[in-house]
């Protein structure tokens, strides 16, 4: 993590204003610190991660063209996931999550979800978190499907200090965790809590080999990744 961006997260308290009043965002400071997992063979996962890292940087210019395009309805939905492997796929090497994304992400609605990111992208670093649960709160009003794992990874490749992938072995590392999200929380207010818990995590466990988010989900990857059923409340 940058010394910058710690400071800022050590330092930066902000209050409540008027133009931001979701329930919960402001309230959901990390109460809990997770143990973070230390699986055998995490560090060749974290050179892995490392070097998905840097080739999406290569194509963060060319994705962020997409996304904008979609969002202003310059090009369809249809179009957008099938011009999206161009820049994010395995075949690329940017790519986090494995396959099966495909086929449940087809009929997502693109062009909401790209207005979404977009705002994301163009909000402020203070303001970030709270558009970005006001963002996943409008999708899911609007039965987004792709606000979850798809959603989030883009985050995660974007803002790799800031947020976390939504996967199934993440599920299971909060629950094998007793992590419970404040009670109430909307799902956007439930996310941000989630990456404030596992910053703070991090910034608690300086000699993690993880040295960022998007490395801490590889290793949670690598000790939580079987098969599971969903559990009730998931994103």
């Amino acid at each position: 993590m940058s010394e910058d961006w710690l400071k800022r997260y050590k330092e930066a308290v902000r209050p409540q204003t008027a133009k931001r009043s979701d329930k919960g965002v402001q309230a959901v400071a990390p109460v809990v610190e997770l143990k973070l997992p230390m699986p055998s063979g995490m560090d060749k996962h974290i050179r892995g991660r490392r070097k998905a890292l840097a080739v999406y940087q290569t194509q963060k210019a060319s994705l962020e063209r997409l996304f904008r395009r979609c969002a202003s309805k310059r090009i369809s939905s249809d179009q957008f996931y099938e011009q999206l492997p161009k820049y994010w796929d395995g075949k690329v090497g940017d790519r986090f999550q494995g396959k099966g994304w495909e086929i449940r992400g087809k009929h997502s609605d693109f062009q909401a979800l790209s207005q979404s990111f977009i705002n994301i992208l163009d909000s402020t670093d203070e303001d970030r978190d709270d558009v970005v649960s006001e963002e996943i709160d409008k999708l899911r009003e609007m039965e987004v499907p792709t606000r979850g794992a798809f959603l989030s990874e883009m985050l995660s490749l974007r803002f790799p200090n800031e947020y976390s992938v939504l996967n199934d072995p993440v599920w299971r590392y909060l629950t094998a965790m007793k992590y419970k999200a404040p009670r109430g929380a909307s799902e956007g207010a439930h996310f941000i809590f989630l990456a404030k818990t596992l910053r703070a995590s991090l910034l608690e466990n300086p000699d993690h080999p993880a040295k960022n988010l998007a490395e801490l989900d590889t290793v949670v990857w690598l000790a939580y990744g079987k098969k599971r059923k969903k559990l009730k409340g998931e994103i």
